[in-house]
């Protein structure tokens, strides 16, 4: 992974204003300490009480490659797929990583697990909140990329170092085009950094931490960043729409009817 050149900072009983503040308003990610360790996920979602209570649900999943990245074509993203939960956890306590990781918005799927949960009051804006799961077997890693919303990802299981880097420097990491499919992916590999073909990369400044079980990390909306871990994980990210962005989602959401692509 590219190194950090500075730490994420990391706070413990942060209070909600300073977070919103110092934190969100000023688009700078920040590890809470111990913010979900409450959680009685942290307890139950073993693997199996995952099966015993949901094997037969089909749920979402992210195909990757034999060595851990996310499969990715550059003409359509990440390639999706869907199987039963029960044959996932199968592969999952596996030797062997499986090949593919779920990723699915608990409010579609698997709803009742976020009883298992609270929505940090960090996240509570007045905007909704999506709950989004990640499953992940062991030596995984995600794509460089951005998401629109603001997150903050709370580790359930497992340790993941992340990376962020900040949106203003969004022309050191050679994203693909505004026209593309994947305009919020970078054609970067941050394993195996190629500074000959793409030489701006020398000069990012990456902030870098580690999330363990009960830790959360806050990923500004539209900040670059990479997750792996080496050992199977849980997570689930909160993700919020800044009320700037209503408007914008609001003729998103019209223009989709009136083309007939949502109902």
């Amino acid at each position: 992974m590219l190194a950090a050149s500075d730490p994420i900072p990391r706070k413990r009983s942060l209070s909600v204003g300073d977070f919103r503040r110092d934190y969100v308003a000023r688009s700078r990610p920040v590890i809470l300490e111990g913010a979900a360790a409450d959680w009685m996920a942290l307890s139950r979602w073993t693997p199996q009480h995952l099966r015993e209570q949901y094997g037969g649900q089909e749920v979402p999943t992210l195909a990757q490659s034999e060595d851990g990245d996310s499969d990715f074509d550059p003409r359509t993203g990440l390639i999706p797929g869907a199987m039963a939960l029960r044959e996932f956890l199968d592969q999952f306590e596996g030797e062997a990583p499986p090949r593919m990781r779920v990723h699915c918005i608990l409010g579609q799927q698997l709803p009742s697990l976020a009883n298992d949960l609270e929505v940090l009051p960090h996240a509570r804006h007045g905007t909704p909140v999506e709950l989004h799961l990640w499953i992940s077997g062991q030596r995984t890693r995600s794509r460089l990329h951005y998401d629109h919303p603001n997150n903050l990802l709370a580790q359930v299981r497992g340790t993941k170092r992340v990376l962020v880097i900040p949106r203003r420097q969004r022309r050191l990491v050679y994203p693909y085009p505004p026209w593309s499919a994947n305009p919020h992916f970078s054609r970067v590999d941050l394993d195996h950094p190629d500074y000959a073909r793409f030489p701006r990369l020398r000069r990012v400044r990456a902030l870098g931490g580690v999330i363990r079980p009960g830790d959360a990390i806050f990923i500004p909306g539209r900040a670059w960043h990479y997750v792996e871990a080496d050992e199977p994980t849980i997570s689930v990210g909160m993700r919020w729409w800044p009320w700037s962005w209503l408007p914008l989602l609001a003729l998103s959401s019209l223009y989709k009817r009136v083309r007939g692509l949502a109902r």
